[in-house]
């Protein structure tokens, strides 16, 4: 099942040609370097979703990053089939780490983007796996069949295999292994028409397994040698690895240890030459229980500790819970042939670090297994209590697990693929018969009173539509300008009234009584004035530059911009601010795609900005920094003024607020010619620390 959903995803996700012949880590390190050099578009999000399949199973902090990494970039250009892909990846990782429940949430979050037939078949599998291993096999099955309904009507050959594969898997969970050999079977069929060998391999091990199930071994290793020949053929070692693995178990569960050791030894050897860290624990795994068919408990200890050792570091919890409970019975064992306590105790602390498993990813079938040996150690150890409660226990679960009822229901869903195929057939001859019945009758005089009638409707409709479009364009361009109208009003109302007020105050108070001031008084006015005169003339130039923003033909002209060129330009348009410190850091030497002048005004207004801020301020100090962060480009002013309220900011969240000169006309500047080059402001401000903007791009 694990190898299934590995090749299904990599079949769909797989992108760069020259990166897919790699293998492994150079693999990684390809697409890895590739990525770095590319524009963020679909091909990297595509890139980067290969990345996070290929750490899956080695490294899944690794590959949640990549497949977070590429869901921020699908969302950014709005690429909702990049969306889909990136939430099924998300999923697949978490359905990796045992978190079932948490990967069908991504799963019903990737289908609600994804139109794409081929994504919503691939992730309906995962999330009918999901719901398997959550032991919701209704669902599971449902899920399943709808998705086999896809690929008929679809006619998708490569996913109707997969779906075939992953109901026989449900199926064999189930122990309804006949059907699900006939479900392998199907799928063998179909690989076989198309030459897909490599699903062709998983049906053949697969069947094996199911053979297996029935006992029938010598048939589940003869198709274990058909999965073996396809393997060496195509040379696919680590193919040849798994079936030597699934032989192996084959010749235990038939007591042939020798041959079982053989086989496990042969696909550790290879895995070791692959540097295969994944499937190794296994192999270990397999050679300590074929130790412990030989009852030499020493060298099975010695096998299953390493894969347990491997297990724990890869966080691999199924065959984690599998381990422990084989070292429980070894345990086990080896205390009734000694009658040692101390190992009964031992393999109590398996069987409860097992049942802990169980309990974590919802392991019923195993947790009954547990239960029982668990209730025999309790036993032996004399806790007659404890053994009889673990019995209680066992027999509930089992009755949960395998009642008529739910039985029953599993039955009418595995046959409700083919009732609503069959249903769907008939429903589609009876509509044929009745179009051919009114086709004879109502045809001749229908066609062309049909056709006038459509004719006139269409046009009608056509020219409405047309209007409509001209209408809505036109009341949006009518509305936009009201709106720009309404603002510039009120910021002219509001604010350049004072600046205008003051001067003819001075003015007719020079005119009617020039004796009445000394000179240090009109001396002092006159700087007023003059300083009110310079705030009024840079007020009327910010206006000027809002205005011309609001123009439907004012768009910004991105271009590779040094920030250093920014801050070069700042330092010299405040030079005359000789009692202010202003500081500039870019010790990454950055450089921005953005409209120069646009960032260019940002930066001066917030400058300006913090020097008003820092009239009363003792040692005033300004600090502009760049830096990047995770893929992001940062800058910040930072000022240590008296700070304000945050209320005073909210011109820049807010875009019906209107705002004035002295209350925050560069803020309103900075809002919009921000929003125009997509970037987006934060503020800190703390009373008697300072303020500072944040710049995000």
């Amino acid at each position: 099942m694990r190898k299934l959903l590995i090749l299904i995803v990599i079949l769909f996700f797989g992108c760069v040609s020259f990166a897919q012949k790699k293998m492994g880590q150079a693999r990684i390190d390809s697409l890895q370097n590739v990525s770095k050099v590319m524009k963020p578009d679909s091909l990297q999000v595509n890139i980067l979703l290969d990345i996070a399949i290929s750490y899956i199973s080695v490294a899944q902090k690794k590959a949640y990053n990549y497949g977070n990494h590429a869901l921020i970039l699908s969302k950014k250009l709005k690429w909702n089939e990049g969306i889909a892909k990136s939430l099924y990846s998300i999923a697949m990782i978490h359905y990796y780490d045992g978190n079932y429940k948490t990967s069908i949430r991504y799963i019903n979050q990737s289908l609600k983007y994804t139109k794409n037939p081929v994504q919503m078949v691939t992730s309906m599998i995962l999330a009918g796996e999901s719901y398997y291993k959550l032991a919701n096999y209704i669902k599971a099955l449902e899920v399943i069949n709808k998705s086999i309904l896809i690929c008929k009507e679809k006619n998708l050959k490569k996913s109707e295999i997969d779906c075939y594969v992953t109901l026989g898997n449900i199926q064999n969970g189930l122990k309804e292994y006949d059907k699900a050999i006939n479900n392998y079977l199907k799928a063998s069929e179909v690989a076989k028409s198309i030459n897909e060998d490599g699903t062709l391999y998983i049906c053949y091990v697969n069947i094996g397994g199911a053979y297996a199930e029935l006992k029938r071994f010598n048939t589940a290793i003869s198709f274990n040698q058909k999965a073996l020949n396809l393997s060496i053929k195509n040379k696919n070692y680590l193919d040849v690895s798994d079936v030597y693995y699934h032989m192996g178990k084959n010749y235990n569960s038939k007591k042939d240890f020798e041959k079982a050791l053989i086989n496990f030894k042969r696909a550790l050897k290879i895995n070791t030459d692959q540097k295969d860290n994944f499937n190794t624990p296994y192999c270990n795994a397999g050679i300590g229980e074929s130790y412990f068919g030989l009852k030499n408990f020493k060298l099975a200890k010695l096998y299953l500790n390493k894969a347990v050792d491997s297990n724990i570091k890869n966080n691999t919890d199924l065959a984690l819970e599998s381990n422990y409970t084989i070292l429980g019975k070894i345990f086990l064992e080896e205390s009734l042939n000694n009658a040692d306590v101390n190992l009964l105790k031992q393999a109590e602390n398996y069987f409860y670090k097992s049942i802990e498993i169980d309990n974590k990813i919802n392991l019923i079938p195993k947790k009954l297994e547990n239960y029982k040996f668990l209730g025999k150690t309790q036993y032996l150890l004399g806790k007659y209590k404890d053994a009889y409660e673990l019995q209680a226990k066992q027999i509930l679960l089992k009755d949960s697990l395998y009642n008529l009822k739910n039985k029953e229901t599993i039955k009418n869903l595995e046959d409700k693929r083919e009732i609503m195929l069959r249903d769907k057939q008939i429903q589609i001859n009876k509509i044929t018969i009745e179009a051919k019945e009114k086709q004879k009758w109502f045809l001749l005089s229908g066609m062309a009173l049909l056709a006038i009638i459509g004719s006139l409707l269409f046009y009608r409709n056509k020219n409405r539509k047309k209007t409509n479009q001209k209408l809505q364009i036109l009341n949006a361009n009518l509305d936009h300008a009201n709106k720009t109208k309404t603002q510039l009003l009120n910021i002219l109302n509001h604010d350049l009234r004072s600046p205008v007020n003051s001067f003819i105050h001075y003015i007719q108070f020079q005119n009617e009584s020039p004796d009445t001031l000394d000179q240090e008084t009109k001396s002092r006015i006159e700087k007023a004035t003059l300083s009110s005169a310079k705030n009024l003339l840079n007020s009327m130039e910010d206006i000027l530059t809002w205005t011309k923003d609001q123009m439907a033909n004012f768009e910004p002209q991105l271009k590779n911009v040094a920030i250093d060129s920014l801050f070069n330009d700042t330092k010299k348009h405040f030079l005359n601010e000789e009692n202010i410190k202003i500081i500039f850091e870019n010790p990454e030497n950055l450089h921005l795609n953005t409209d120069e002048n646009y960032l260019k005004t940002i930066i001066r207004n917030l400058t300006g900005n913090a020097i008003k801020a820092l009239k009363e301020t003792q040692n005033p100090k300004i600090i502009w920094k760049a830096w990047q962060e995770n893929g992001q480009h940062y800058l910040s002013v930072q000022d240590n003024g008296p700070g304000a309220d945050q209320e005073q900011f909210k011109v820049l969240y807010d875009e019906k607020e209107v705002a004035g000169i002295e209350s925050g006309l560069g803020l309103h500047l900075i809002r919009d010619l921000a929003k125009a080059i997509n970037c987006s402001i934060e503020v800190t401000t703390i009373l008697n620390e300072g303020t500072t903007f944040k710049l995000i791009l």
